[in-house]
């Protein structure tokens, strides 16, 4: 039973933080199939968690503010204030935007999954690839296919480090 135990605390650790787990595992003593399956099965199951949990939210609080602001007891100052930041002077092209519209255009749906294991944190890289991508079953195979080769990466490093 205590293996058990152990691969679902790997599986779980996975689901939020896949660069961190396959180290916990061989930590905890797993041995590599274990380790190896725990983390793919974990990052896959928990982007695909999280993938669709930030659709239903984007599509949940996309109108929260306008009808958050409607039932304020101060409703006409935040209309005011809201109405403002709507139609506020926006710069067209700022340093952050232009490193976004080139990271977006450069890299896409395939950059995203080949960074999200590594340099984002599963759920963010899920809600990223939600906001820029949503609809896209593809994302979901390239984070499969990520995750594996990240994992197979990892796995390669530590045996010919015997760590």
């Amino acid at each position: 039973m205590g293996v058990w135990l152990k691969i679902i605390n790997v599986v779980l650790l996975a689901t939020v933080k896949n660069i961190v787990t396959l180290p916990y595992a061989f930590l905890i003593g797993l041995n590599y199939q274990q380790a190896i399956i725990s983390v793919v099965v974990g990052g896959i199951l928990g982007f695909t968690f999280f993938y669709y949990l930030s659709g239903w939210l984007i599509k949940r609080f996309s109108g929260f503010l306008p009808r958050l602001i409607q039932v304020l007891p101060f409703r006409k100052t935040a209309h005011r204030l809201h109405e403002a930041y709507l139609n506020r002077e926006r710069k067209i092209f700022s340093k952050t935007s232009r490193i976004l519209v080139k990271a977006k255009s450069s890299y896409g749906m395939v950059g995203i999954a080949v960074a999200t294991p590594v340099l984002l944190s599963i759920p963010f890289g899920a809600f990223l690839a939600n906001k820029y991508y949503p609809g896209k079953k593809r994302i979901l195979i390239y984070m499969s296919l990520s995750l594996v080769a990240w994992t197979g990466l990892f796995t390669g490093i530590f045996s010919l480090f015997n760590l």
